[in-house]
């Protein structure tokens, strides 16, 4: 593990070069983040809204503009909201005002993909490009401090997440098998924050020159933090399973088929719950427990790349966007349209929803 400071945009590393190129840059890369829209002709413009879900109000901040949106999240307290963009890491305060730049990404560390708030939205966990491999990265907003818990040249780990406890984080590992550049070893592993140990717990290797590939995505803890749940696929069987690992027994047990894998599984430590999306014509949005009971429709949704949707904290509501953002009970009751939206999150209370609105802008 590597605890790191900030790690703004390195002007040292730039300009050793004395050159006029890296001068001009630096200032191209500055422009990349906070108000500034990025310089170039097609960018999209977000602006920070916040929903009341009991008046169905919605409060417009067109001053505080997002780019490159990836995901947000309350903190416990509702005081604050946490934002991950392509550029960097940022906050607001939960009344629309306040942005504050927390984290710029730079050379060493950038194009950062799929992520993961923890369940009280006091630390975030998320993939990114460093050198030729991706590797897990740990904000902690408390301590304000960023560590790199993976350090694997050539080999890609992804799609991480947060134990309830923040103790663990479960992530997917992609690398050629050791033996045979022809063939890819794929797992599942954990890395327990405390003891700073990783170990892999689901893990595939091909076997008699056989290419029967296989694929883990989007981890997740369940509610009590005592089964590993994640999606499987394997090429020559079509189709996703929804999977369940028991740490107490390693008993390995599937929950469903025909699970899409373009979307992070949620779980929340108030209830035993995953929220999931199934392939269909169209898709739909599901809910199952831990034990594989409780199998529920939640509402039509499609499952394009383009869809996110949300758990509430309390476990009460679901959130779906793009177009239009969607937000209804559990049970798919209860459900409120508005024309479009994105990146939806929960206030810890249940009664507020910050979103994001905007444009594609072609200049």
């Amino acid at each position: 593990m590597k605890k790191l400071s900030f790690l703004p945009a390195r002007p040292g590393f730039i300009l050793r070069f004395g050159s006029l190129l890296g001068i001009i840059a630096l200032i191209c890369q500055s422009c990349l983040v906070g108000t500034e829209p990025p310089r170039w002709s097609y960018h999209e413009e977000y602006r920070l809204a916040i929903l009341n879900l009991n008046t169905h109000s919605v409060a417009h901040f067109p001053e505080q503009q997002i780019y490159g949106p990836l995901s947000m999240a309350f903190m416990a307290g509702d005081s604050i909201i946490n934002i991950l963009t392509e550029y960097g890491i940022y906050s607001v305060k939960a009344n629309g005002t306040g942005l504050r730049t927390i984290l710029r990404f730079s050379r060493e560390i950038s194009d950062p993909g799929e992520n993961a708030f923890s369940s009280d939205g006091t630390a975030l966990t998320f993939s990114a490009s460093k050198g030729s491999s991706r590797e897990i990265f740990v904000y902690d907003f408390l301590a304000d401090t960023l560590e790199q818990i993976t350090d694997t040249p050539e080999v890609f780990e992804r799609y991480p997440s947060f134990s309830h406890s923040k103790r663990r984080i479960a992530f997917t590992v992609w690398g050629y098998a050791p033996d045979n550049r022809n063939y890819v070893d794929q797992a599942v592993a954990v890395y327990d924050r405390v003891s700073q140990n990783q170990i892999e717990f689901i893990r595939y290797n091909p076997d008699n020159g056989r290419n029967n590939f296989v694929q883990f995505f989007y981890p997740a803890f369940s509610w009590d933090d005592q089964k590993l749940i994640y999606i499987k696929f394997r090429y020559e069987i079509p189709g996703h399973d929804l999977m369940a690992f028991d740490f107490r027994n390693h008993v390995i047990t599937k929950l469903d088929s025909m699970v899409s894998d373009r979307s992070r599984l949620w779980t929340s430590p108030q209830r035993d719950v995953i929220l999931y999306t199934k392939i269909a014509n169209p898709g739909y949005l599901t809910t199952i427990t831990s034990t594989g009971e409780a199998f529920q429709i939640v509402a039509g949704i499609s499952p394009s790349y383009r869809s996110q949707y949300t758990l509430s904290p309390n476990t009460q509501l679901v959130s779906y966007s793009i177009r239009p953002l969607t937000w209804c009970r559990i049970d798919g009751t209860q459900a409120h349209y508005l024309e479009w939206g994105k990146a939806p999150a929960f206030s810890f209370d249940g009664n507020s929803m910050v979103f994001l609105e905007g444009e594609e802008v072609l200049d």
